[in-house]
């Protein structure tokens, strides 16, 4: 009975503190730990450093950064964004930007708005596509942006690839596209929205597919 009683305590100490809080910033200071870990530090890409610090926005805060597309990635959830400038010897620059989402679902719904059939695809990630400036891709909760300031930077792939490899939880891919693989489909057409279905604001969210018939 008394070792139940010291055990209990403990338990509520603990309960107590993740409310607390202090536990709540417990928990803010090893999210940020864990997103920042992500970004590639200087020299994991050869030739390549950090140019200036660490740059991130919250939800509260995220239009001072894409005042232009905030809504878009507040409608997914979106939760904390980091993003860090790299530069070589040889004047190229890159810029690593990755969005973290509240669940899997909801970085594969930001990245489907963003991606086309026409887009150059590749496997990075859970799925990437890219051009001769960028590349994206989902894993996780993540969604993540490399950008390039001169065409066809070779060096592009190798920040995507090291991004992924440092996200543990690859997350899993929608069940629901699995429905929409009937005849006709286009693959690389599905888009999970979370509001505005069919132009309408009373619809649930929903997946979306474009077919040829």
């Amino acid at each position: 009975m008394f070792l139940r009683k010291i055990f209990l305590s403990i338990l509520s100490a603990v309960l107590l503190f993740a409310l607390s809080p202090a536990g709540q910033l417990e928990a803010a200071v090893a999210e940020e730990e864990v997103i920042e870990g992500l970004l590639p530090g200087s020299g994991a890409i050869a030739g390549w450093e950090r140019d200036g610090e660490m740059i991130s926005y919250m939800a509260d805060d995220l239009w001072e950064y894409i005042n232009g597309s905030a809504e878009n990635f507040l409608a997914y959830n979106f939760q904390k964004v980091v993003a860090q400038h790299y530069v070589n010897g040889a004047g190229g620059e890159i810029k690593v930007e990755i969005y973290a989402h509240e669940t899997p679902l909801m970085a594969f719904g930001i990245y489907s708005r963003y991606r086309t059939a026409e887009s150059r695809f590749s496997d990075t990630g859970n799925e990437s596509f890219g051009d001769d400036y960028s590349l994206h891709f989902w894993k996780g909760k993540y969604y993540v942006k490399i950008s390039a300031y001169d065409e066809g930077n070779s060096s592009i792939e190798a920040f995507a690839q090291q991004v992924a490899d440092r996200i543990s939880e690859a997350g899993a891919v929608p069940e629901e596209i699995e429905l929409l693989r009937v005849d006709g489909l286009s693959e690389k057409s599905i888009t999970y929205l979370t509001g505005g279905v069919l132009g309408s604001g009373e619809l649930p969210p929903a997946f979306t597919a474009d077919y040829d018939i």
